[in-house]
């Protein structure tokens, strides 16, 4: 089998830069639990963990969309995004004309590109961090996601979201 032969996950034919809601889960490299550590059902993220917090809330700097719940998990992170382009954007003036200059020259982003740019982002910070002069990857290849379709899908997503943590020895991810 080819290296690069692997079957993708996403949707053929969809437009993943279409506005809508989307549920993510990014898996860190191996699953090593880097973000922090679950005490009495609550996480506790330790720096690394902030690093990826400050990222990702800086995405709505960078795109647009609105960041809705998420949550750090010690191996792997949650979150439902909102892609809601460049005119809806709760952004300054100025970075909404920008996207706006960009679009005409650019297609809008897709949610591969905004979760990319999230990872490099956040892998970026944790080598300086950690002094890492080669670089070290912090997050495993692809990711999980799902288009949120209904009210009930978000709320059930919502509340796995913000349960995850109290379900920590249950969680497909867990490990010792």
């Amino acid at each position: 089998m080819e290296k690069y032969d692997r079957h993708s996950i996403r949707i053929k034919g969809y437009d993943y830069s279409s506005n809508g809601l989307y549920f993510l889960t990014i898996c860190v490299q191996d699953r090593r639990q880097l973000l922090g550590n679950i005490k009495e059902d609550i996480m506790e993220i330790n720096d690394t963990g902030e690093i990826v917090r400050q990222e990702w809330l800086s995405i709505e700097q960078r795109f647009p969309v609105v960041l809705h719940e998420y949550t750090i998990m010690p191996n792997h992170f949650h979150a439902i995004i909102e892609l809601v382009g460049a005119g809806l954007c709760p952004a300054p003036l100025c970075y909404i004309q920008e996207m706006e200059k960009r679009a005409e020259q650019s297609p809008a982003p897709t949610l591969g590109d905004i979760v990319c740019a999230f990872k490099s982002l956040s892998t970026k910070r944790y080598n300086r961090y950690n002094n890492n002069k080669y670089g070290c990857r912090l997050w495993q290849r692809n990711y999980y996601e799902h288009i949120i379709r209904n009210f009930n899908d978000y709320d059930r997503i919502v509340c796995y979201i913000c349960h995850n943590p109290g379900r920590w020895k249950e969680d497909m991810f867990y490990e010792i």
